[in-house]
């Protein structure tokens, strides 16, 4: 079965979310959310080993702090994924979820 894959966005709002949720609706797909999080101190970590290297040029501890302070619920059905966690324990949990 085709796919879409959307990522790249924080998607933040409850606007955002519902953006993609409407236009699945309207071709007739269905939708799976992945929640993906980790601790603040490895997100940081990730960020500072990053710098210099990532597509998105305002990636820094600011704009993390301030995403995360406007951060909204997502309340539609989702899986949560704590990538703290081995890259292997992440991908087989959420192509479980998927399938």
């Amino acid at each position: 079965m085709p796919f879409i894959f959307l990522d790249g966005r924080t998607f933040s709002s409850a606007p955002d979310v519902q953006d993609v949720v409407r236009a699945a609706t309207q071709v007739h797909a269905d939708y799976r959310i992945l929640l993906l999080s980790c601790p603040d101190e490895l997100a940081l970590e990730r960020i500072r080993k990053s710098r210099g290297e990532h597509l998105a040029g305002n990636r820094d501890a600011d704009l993390y702090w301030e995403v995360k302070a406007r951060f909204e619920p997502i309340t539609l059905p989702k899986l949560d994924v704590d990538t703290s966690r081995s890259l292997e324990e992440c991908v087989e949990q959420c192509v479980a979820y998927l399938q």
